[in-house]
């Protein structure tokens, strides 16, 4: 795979798919598809990719709140099936096997 190239689509600005595999590739024929070096870009290429791509950063989401954040854990089934689990085992009176349940539940949602 270290034949293959990395190309950028100039007319775009997108990348082609076979970034998906960079790591595979040679550095040095990396740095040459990107046109970079190891010393990195010059100032002038710097300036012209960032008027040509904008900044290097990651756009802020929302911030989800601690009850968004809670309601959240409830969306898979499997969590709902252990929770309901442990309800029924609490009520049971069986509070080892409840809590077992719960934290079983807390690994799912990991």
């Amino acid at each position: 795979m270290m034949g293959d190239a990395v190309k950028i689509d100039n007319s775009r600005g997108e990348i082609s798919s076979s970034l998906r595999t960079y790591w595979s590739i040679d550095p040095d024929q990396l740095l040459t598809d990107l046109n970079s070096a190891r010393s990195g870009l010059s100032q002038a290429s710097a300036e012209q990719r960032f008027k040509r791509y904008g900044p290097n950063s990651i756009n802020a989401t929302s911030q989800t709140s601690a009850i968004g954040l809670l309601l959240s854990q409830f969306k898979s089934p499997l969590v709902l099936i252990l929770v309901f689990a442990a309800i029924i085992s609490a009520i049971a009176g069986q509070w080892p096997d409840a809590l077992i349940v719960i934290a079983m539940s807390w690994g799912v949602q990991c």
